[in-house]
């Protein structure tokens, strides 16, 4: 029992680091990674509006990639139709509009993860059980404590 309760234990506290990781990466460019919310449903993909979705700094692209590039002080959501040494070209992310050709220093990074509604949900669910656990479990512990105390 003690042994499945330190399994327990730790995967809670895994988890909610995975979780505060995931919040830091959402609210700020942690790692280098960027994370956008997604205004609008984009076809024949599964990214869909209110979506955030979390880009990550990479050293090789292929064709096909869904990739984050800076124009300016804008970044466009865009995907990778074709490489040639240092110059992409790139087409909406849906297929329908070509862009013209960019350098690959251009880009911001690449799709990595995306958060949705039901990720959310969860990441809040674990958060809340995992601290209930620590608080319960610290509980049990201060009270086991206080009864092995022979006055």
């Amino acid at each position: 029992m003690y042994v499945l309760k330190n399994i327990i234990k730790w995967l809670v506290i895994l988890l909610l680091f995975i979780d505060v990781l995931f919040i830091l990466v959402c609210n700020f460019s942690f790692f280098g990674c960027v994370a956008i919310k997604i205004d609008e449903n984009i076809e024949n993909t599964s990214l869909k509006a209110g979506d955030t979705v979390i880009f990550r700094p990479k050293n090789e692209y292929k064709e096909g990639d869904i990739i984050l590039v800076r124009n300016l002080d804008k970044i466009y959501l865009e995907k990778i139709k074709k490489i040639n040494n240092n110059i992409i070209e790139t087409t909406s992310v849906d297929g329908k509009v070509d862009y013209e050709e960019k350098n690959i220093e251009d880009v911001v990074g690449v799709y990595f993860v995306k958060i949705n509604l039901t990720m959310i949900i969860t990441f809040i669910i674990t958060l809340s059980l995992g601290i209930l656990f620590l608080i319960f479990d610290y509980y049990l512990e201060d009270k086991k404590s206080s009864k092995n105390v022979n006055p």
